[in-house]
């Protein structure tokens, strides 16, 4: 990504951001034997313990929710032709359209 583009984040309600910083606090997943994992119930209680933050039950199943969804686009990430996640309907519409009519040409059309 050029230093000067523009990052698309999809909007998130102002009362979540704490859950996503919390996300990153636990660092979104955690390594296992064949790559990634989301996050366990006993990770996120220790680092919860450790930073004096009290978790509602909804509150954990939501973050390990998260960081599921963490693991499913790291690992459609290695996929070079898949769209980052972060780009807006519009602009992967525009993209898609741009790669046809890159083809078209290539094949004569």
């Amino acid at each position: 990504m050029e230093d000067d583009a523009e990052i698309y984040y999809p909007p998130l309600a102002p009362e979540l951001g704490y859950l996503v910083e919390y996300l990153r606090r636990l660092d979104f997943i955690e390594p296992g034997a064949a790559g990634p994992v989301r996050l366990s119930f006993t990770e996120i209680r220790s680092w919860a313990l450790l930073s004096g933050v009290q978790l509602k039950p909804w509150e954990v199943d939501l973050l390990r929710q998260m960081s599921t969804e963490f693991v499913s686009e790291v690992n459609a990430a290695e996929n070079p032709q898949r769209p980052a996640p972060w780009m807006p309907v519009d602009a992967l519409q525009e993209k898609q359209a741009i790669a046809r009519r890159i083809k078209d040409v290539l094949r004569g059309g």
